[in-house]
């Protein structure tokens, strides 16, 4: 009985913790998305 409720605790953090890791990764691929837009906009600035 306790065993499962170990596992069951763990299970609930690990999900956490791949929700956390989607999360971070999400937001992280959108600032590089607007860092390359930026960086791209910029190089054809300078260009002109």
């Amino acid at each position: 009985m306790e065993q499962l409720k170990v596992n069951g605790k763990h299970s609930a953090v690990s999900r956490e913790l791949l929700a956390h890791a989607a999360r971070t990764a999400v937001s992280h691929s959108r600032s590089v998305a607007k860092a390359n837009a930026t960086g791209m906009a910029y190089i054809i600035q300078k260009h002109n």
